[in-house]
C-alpha cells in the first residue's frame, strides 16, 4: 500500500499517461475550443486599470516571504508520515484557538493591516 505522499507524487505521471494513451488508443484528436459566433463577440472599451507600483519595501517583503515559503515547503517534504499527521492536527488546533485562524487554514486575510494604522 502506498503512502499519501507517494500517491501525490505519482499524479502528474498518471495524468500524462492517460493523456497520451487516450490519444493513441482511441485515435481521437485533443479537444479544441469552439469558435464564437460573430454576434457573441463583444469589443472591450476603455483601458485596463493601472497596476499599483511595487515599492522597495514591497519588493523586500515579497523576497522575504518567498524565501520563507520555500523553507516551509522544504521542511514539509522532509517530514515522515506520522510527523505530517501530527503537524496537520496541531495546525488545525492552532487555527481554532490561536491568532489569525484564516492564515493557518490558507484563507485570505479579511481586514489586512494598513501601514501606519490609518484606515482607508
Amino acid at each position: 500500500m502506498s503512502t499519501r505522499r507517494q500517491f501525490i507524487q505519482a499524479l502528474p505521471a498518471t495524468g500524462a499517461s492517460f493523456a497520451v494513451s487516450g490519444h493513441l488508443v482511441l485515435n481521437e484528436s485533443p479537444a479544441h475550443a469552439q469558435e464564437a459566433a460573430p454576434s457573441d463577440v463583444k469589443v472591450a472599451e476603455g483601458k485596463a486599470p493601472r497596476k499599483p507600483p511595487l515599492t522597495r519595501e514591497g519588493r523586500n517583503a515579497l523576497a522575504e516571504i518567498g524565501a520563507k515559503i520555500g523553507l516551509i515547503s522544504w521542511q514539509l517534504t522532509q517530514l515522515t508520515e506520522p510527523a505530517l499527521k501530527g503537524l496537520a492536527f496541531e495546525v488545525r488546533r492552532t487555527a481554532e484557538y490561536g491568532d489569525e485562524p484564516g492564515l493557518w487554514l490558507g484563507q485570505p486575510l479579511i481586514d489586512p493591516p494598513v501601514a501606519g494604522g490609518a484606515l482607508i
